[in-house]
């Protein structure tokens, strides 16, 4: 045995222990970032099972409220389908006063309004104020009937309409179905 060989063993030993150890924490760091990359989709997995969760509860409630919703607007228009009948005792020109009250008052609104913007053509036909002064008031009444025509329909005609385009939207966008929950 040489003292070449001597002082090479320890050496030796001490570079394949160090490539050893080098080796081991390479490959730990490895296993930890598996093993963390692991636990973030694990995590995310979670969360994503909590938030359909409470999707999941918000649709649930979405279909309770579509279901008060829709049995509340029912039982208030049956109600008002039935106050709208003949009274008992009343008299026949009260039942037709009554029954003429919303036509009556939509013709006369309507009339107005068209009256009003009849006047305002004739005026700036007839020259009997300047264009300048008149343009804004035709203008005005333009809009005016607009909202007016929109109005009287909707009096008319958009609660129910509304009623029924919220209901079956909001049941559509929630997943909600009042089917089984209404019964009349």
């Amino acid at each position: 045995m040489s003292l070449l060989d001597i002082a090479a063993s320890p050496i030796l030993s001490a570079a394949l222990g160090g490539v050893s150890a080098l080796a081991t924490g390479v490959l730990g760091f490895f296993q930890k970032r598996e093993d963390n990359k692991f636990a973030l989709l694990k995590m995310d997995k979670e969360r994503e099972l909590t938030q359909m969760m409470a999707n999941i509860e918000d649709t649930k409630q979405a279909g309770i409220l579509a279901a008060i919703r829709e049995k509340g607007a029912s039982e208030a228009f049956t109600a008002s389908v039935e106050s709208e009948g003949r009274i008992k005792g009343e008299a026949t020109w009260v039942s037709n006063l009554r029954g003429s009250t919303r036509p009556g008052l939509t013709w006369l609104y309507q009339v107005a309004f068209f009256v009003f913007f009849g006047i305002a053509l004739v005026a700036l036909w007839k020259q009997w104020a300047e264009a300048n002064d008149i343009l804004p008031i035709i203008q005005y009444m333009v809009i005016a009937m607009i909202n007016s025509a929109t109005m009287t329909l909707s009096w008319w005609f958009g609660q129910r309409q509304m009623d029924k385009l919220t209901t079956t939207w909001g049941n559509k966008v929630s997943g909600a179905s009042i089917g089984a929950a209404v019964k009349p």
